[in-house]
């Protein structure tokens, strides 16, 4: 090596995959400092989320002839996610999530996406489009040990769309429309209670 560094120490492909790798762990950081320090926890989210952003473009620009960069692309890019809804910016949240399962993700990695994409349009207010990626990873991961989490979600969307349907007097036909609304959710409610009675979100 010109430099006189080890061979150990030379920065081949190998190595250099690790060069966005400080991003990354810096991003982790401070997504751990804004929950330690919450006066200032706005702040250091949106440090993760340029932390985050930066490791997920130095990725990108390895992956063409460095496959593993693909991959680590595709966990910062859910970090990435989890960092924008902690934040409450949940239409970020959406569209980052949209953007891995887009990159044609590893299987595990879709299946996680997925999931959390039904949580960030409940966030957003999305109910239907959130209800609509309910059905989809309940028909393309049935035995997900996910599903209950998703299913948990789906009867939320109902809840949240009979809700503001009642809260607002300009509701098209609100006299008839209202009824099968509530109906929905004692339905998807009566269908999941039983099947996941043990789901830690339930507020029994």
């Amino acid at each position: 090596d010109p430099a006189g560094r080890p061979a150990g120490l030379r920065a081949g492909p190998a190595a250099r995959v690790h060069h966005h790798d400080h991003r990354w762990w810096l991003g982790r950081a401070q997504v751990g400092l804004a929950g330690v320090n919450v006066p200032a926890a706005a702040q250091h989210l949106g440090g993760a989320v340029d932390q985050f952003r930066k490791a997920a473009d130095r990725a990108a620009q390895l992956a063409p002839t460095l496959p593993i960069a693909k991959l680590q692309r595709q966990d910062i890019l859910l970090e990435l996610a989890e960092a924008y809804q902690t934040n409450k910016q949940f239409n970020e949240a959406v569209t980052t999530l949209q953007q891995v399962l887009n990159e044609a993700p590893a299987v595990d990695r879709a299946e996680l996406a997925l999931q959390r994409l039904t949580t960030a349009l409940h966030l957003a207010g999305k109910f239907k489009e959130s209800d609509d990626a309910c059905i989809r990873f309940a028909q393309t991961y049935p035995q997900s040990p996910l599903l209950p989490g998703v299913q948990f979600r789906a009867t939320e969307n109902a809840l949240a769309t009979a809700e503001a349907a009642y809260a607002d007097p300009k509701f098209p036909n609100r006299a008839t429309a209202l009824k099968p609304l509530f109906t929905e959710v004692i339905t998807r409610s009566t269908k999941f209670l039983p099947a996941y009675p043990e789901f830690p979100e339930i507020n029994l």
